[in-house]
């Protein structure tokens, strides 16, 4: 019996069509059944590897590395690097294959839908098919269910484990005067303030050639021609060294991870939320969430300050231009 089907549904299309018909439709319902298990387990994998967050399953895969990693040794640092990108490998793997599946049931289903279309009346098929979509919505419902409980539980652990080098709120630099609940990663991220600077993913990103010029302008200063070459070529090898290092995968850091995880929620926050400013930090290092159209109408209170300013009738800024070209 299908998991998703009645048991009197395959007793009469067995009466009616013959044995090899009512196998055709469970076929079809089992089939229609993995496909919900594989989009929810796409989903969950997807989310692990946006996160930077390797699945149990993929973690005990390589049960040697744990017991190396545990010794303590002084290639612990070189070898967790070596774990991690072999188990984001495994993930990105694991990935493709349940896109594969994924492919390879839909076309299983087409072509078992022809054959239930081909050997039933319509009344039947019909019946039968809007049986299955209701099926495969509530299986999927219900494995997303536990696939998300699964992630958070992941994701808690990698909390947990790295709480120490994760930033926390600075609840005095940041003020929401919404009635909206911000997610606390956006708020970690919002309070940490102007000098914080997200971590460069990619090496082409870096302002390297502004790096050059900042240690140009600086040693320009200087009068002693011997100490200015000395720092030079100092600074020379170690931004190389730096250079030849960086393999562009730098997940493995939790802080980066983290970094990456809560620019993706505040994206969506903002995205989602287009009645909310997020203001830059004043001179008191303070961010604000406020609404905008409290903003529009305290920006409006101000310029309505006839003593502070004057309305004029025309753009001055074509007459500036003209000056000062």
């Amino acid at each position: 019996m299908a998991t998703n089907a009645r048991t009197s549904f395959y007793t009469e299309v067995r009466e009616q069509y013959g044995p090899p018909t009512a196998q055709l439709l469970k076929l079809y319902a089992n089939n229609n059944t993995k496909l919900g298990n594989m989009q929810s387990r796409k989903e969950f994998l997807l989310k692990c590897r946006r996160a930077g967050i390797i699945p149990l399953h993929i973690v005990h895969s390589v049960p040697c590395a744990q017991e190396l990693i545990a010794s303590r040794s002084p290639y612990t640092q070189k070898l967790s690097s070596s774990v991690f990108r072999f188990r984001k490998s495994l993930l990105s793997i694991e990935i493709q294959d349940t896109f594969h599946r994924v492919r390879l049931l839909n076309q299983e289903l087409e072509k078992l839908r022809e054959q239930i279309v081909h050997q039933t009346r319509s009344e039947t098929y019909t019946r039968f098919f809007l049986t299955q979509e209701f099926a495969y919505y509530d299986n999927l419902r219900r494995k997303s269910q536990q696939t998300a409980r699964k992630y958070n539980n992941l994701l808690s652990r990698s909390v947990e484990a790295n709480h120490a080098s994760l930033p926390t709120e600075n609840c005095g630099a940041i003020l929401n005067a919404t009635n909206k609940t911000v997610p606390p990663e956006t708020l970690i991220l919002l309070s940490l303030g102007p000098k914080f600077a997200l971590p460069y993913n990619n090496i082409k990103q870096m302002p390297l050639f502004h790096l050059i010029a900042d240690v140009e302008n600086i040693l320009s200063a200087h009068t002693n021609t011997e100490l200015r070459e000395q720092t030079r070529c100092r600074i020379i090898n170690k931004t190389q060294n730096f250079v030849n290092r960086h393999t562009g995968d730098n997940r493995c850091n939790p802080l980066v991870r983290f970094c990456q995880s809560a620019t993706t929620v505040t994206t969506k926050f903002i995205k989602s939320n287009p009645d909310v400013l997020i203001t830059e930090a004043d001179k008191g290092n303070r961010t604000v969430i406020m609404s905008l159209a409290d903003y529009d109408n305290k920006m409006q209170q101000l310029i309505g300050d006839t003593n502070t300013y004057r309305q004029i009738n025309h753009d001055p800024t074509g007459r500036q231009n003209i000056i000062f070209s």
